[in-house]
């Protein structure tokens, strides 16, 4: 059995998208936070903001074949939802405290 009986996976021609697209909408809500509140924010969801821009980090260098399409969606999509939690919190307590 020589190499080339099995064929090479399917390269995935949008692999980008997804990462891309949480990168574009994590990081200036990242930026945005920081400038805003400072280092009051990230005392609290410091931890969920790092995993955040890691798991956006980790879904730019996965294989770019289709079958890590799911890993490296689920990947940008946890990733930004972790870095918009303490935002969404922010806006949870304005709106629930007044």
């Amino acid at each position: 059995m020589s190499r080339d009986d099995n064929p090479a996976p399917a390269a995935d021609p949008g692999w980008w998208r997804a990462p891309l697209l949480a990168t574009l909408a994590a990081l200036p809500l990242v930026a945005w936070q920081y400038a805003m509140f400072g280092d009051v924010t990230f005392e609290v969801f410091d931890s969920v903001v790092v995993c955040g821009l890691g798991l956006i980090a980790v879904s730019w260098p996965l294989p770019r074949r289709r079958t890590a399409r799911t890993l490296r969606l689920t990947a940008a999509v946890a990733g930004l939802i972790c870095t918009v939690l303490p935002l969404l919190f922010l806006v949870f307590l304005v709106v629930t405290l007044t």
